[in-house]
């Protein structure tokens, strides 16, 4: 009987997510608004410059505070615990000039059950171009 439970038993949640490291795929004309209706905006695709992990309501001001960064050949990670009693996020930014710029937040909602994930950030140095960036996001 023991043995039944544990085989029937659910196997733990993982979900791996990932930053597009271009967001937003295409430009995009922005509607004018009550505030400036003479106006249209264009955004422009960005390239990756900063994640972050976040709980709560989407698009608040809170977010995940983690434990110390780890550095690693080529970048670093970093290990964040959640509640699964709230909203979880991972928070990609994008059209900063360096790490921890830039305006355009892409955001991905974690399954429920999550409880921890790892944030690793890659650095991707070029001698012709600016620096660049990968994001993933080991959870379970």
């Amino acid at each position: 009987m023991l043995v039944a439970a544990f085989v029937l038993a659910p196997a733990a949640q993982a979900q791996v997510l990932a930053c597009p490291t271009i967001y937003p795929m295409a430009e995009a004309a922005l509607a004018n608004s009550p505030s400036d209706p003479n106006g249209i905006g264009r955004l422009k695709r960005g390239h990756l410059s900063f994640a972050y992990m976040y709980f709560g309501r989407q698009f608040g001001r809170q977010f995940a505070v983690p434990d110390e960064p780890i550095k690693v050949k080529g970048g670093w990670y970093t290990e964040y615990r959640f509640n699964p009693q709230h909203e979880n996020w991972l928070v990609c930014r994008y059209g900063g000039g360096s790490w921890g710029a830039g305006d355009v937040e892409r955001w991905e909602k974690l399954a429920p059950a999550i409880t921890s994930c790892k944030l690793d950030v890659r650095e991707i140095k070029s001698r012709m171009y600016a620096t660049s960036y990968t994001v993933s996001a080991m959870c379970k």
